[in-house]
């Protein structure tokens, strides 16, 4: 009984996923005129989730778990398409500061806004009691992924 219990859990995964980043995909691309793909609102979300000084290459590479010549070239995209802007530090010209342009601040907020609809749209499908289960159970899942990423299972 239990492999057909994983069958499904398979299944809903992977249609979850996948549903999840078409819809994300769909809403966006409706939502307003840009040229950014998925990934590049997620670094534009993860660059406007920095302090006020901006976001490292490193510290975007490490909050998603990609290596640093991948945010290297997004990160060139993104400045050339106009939605960040690079500045060195002045104490260490080494370190090179990732912010976002006024349009690259616009964009964040039209994905800030996809996602606490979808969180809305979600959320009004249950009640309090089936919330808190939905919350522990994506809890869990998180907690068991972030393991297998670390290899620690």
């Amino acid at each position: 009984m239990k492999s057909e219990y994983l069958e499904v859990l398979n299944k809903l995964f992977a249609e979850t996923y996948n549903n999840i980043g078409k819809y994300e995909e769909t809403v966006l691309s409706c939502s307003s005129k840009h040229n950014l793909s998925l990934n590049e609102f997620h670094i534009v979300e993860c660059i406007g989730s920095g302090d006020e000084k901006g976001r490292t290459i490193g510290d975007i590479a490490q909050h998603m778990s990609v290596t640093l010549p991948t945010i290297t070239v997004a990160v060139n995209k993104l400045e050339k398409k106009g939605y960040v802007t690079k500045a060195r530090c002045e104490k260490d010209g080494r370190v090179v500061y990732i912010t976002l342009t006024r349009m690259g601040m616009k964009m964040n907020a039209a994905h800030r806004y996809f996602h606490k609809h979808m969180v809305r749209t979600v959320g009004d499908k249950f009640n309090d009691e089936e919330m808190e289960i939905l919350i522990r159970c994506m809890s869990t899942l998180n907690e068991i992924f972030i393991k297998v990423k670390d290899n620690e299972l």
